[in-house]
């Protein structure tokens, strides 16, 4: 990661992972927790401010244009390869939290595999990285 947090791409960073709880339409305590101990790990997401208001605004867009448009949106915020696979690691750590995989947030992480441009090999060490 560059020494200097790019705001802007971390909040869409931020967005996948918010996006990636509200999928299934169930958000359950151990993704509230990997959300917390994310914040803690992670100092771009933890300088980001206001993160209430973030995920505020993406479930009011969520309701309006749905998973996919969603998903679009923030990948297209999300310019350097650092932060692409910052947002694919953190999305899967989110995603294993509750130790299921419901078929909506695979779905998002394969959404995310192929609007980031990620091969299998990439997949796969970033999802082991996630663990």
């Amino acid at each position: 990661m560059p020494a200097q947090t790019d705001l802007e791409q971390a909040k869409h960073v931020f967005q996948a992972v918010i996006l990636t709880v509200i999928s299934d339409g169930t958000p359950d305590t151990a993704e509230a927790v990997a959300i917390a101990k994310i914040r803690q790990e992670y100092p771009q997401i933890a300088a980001l401010p206001d993160i209430g208001e973030i995920g505020k605004e993406l479930r009011t867009r969520f309701t309006a244009i749905g998973l996919d448009s969603c998903a679009r949106a923030i990948a297209g915020g999300i310019r350097d390869r650092d932060y692409k696979e910052l947002a694919f690691v953190l999305c899967a750590k989110v995603m294993q939290a509750d130790g299921e995989t419901d078929m909506e947030e695979a779905e998002l992480l394969g959404l995310f595999q192929e609007l980031f441009a990620f091969n299998a090999a990439d997949v796969k060490r970033l999802i082991a990285k996630a663990k």
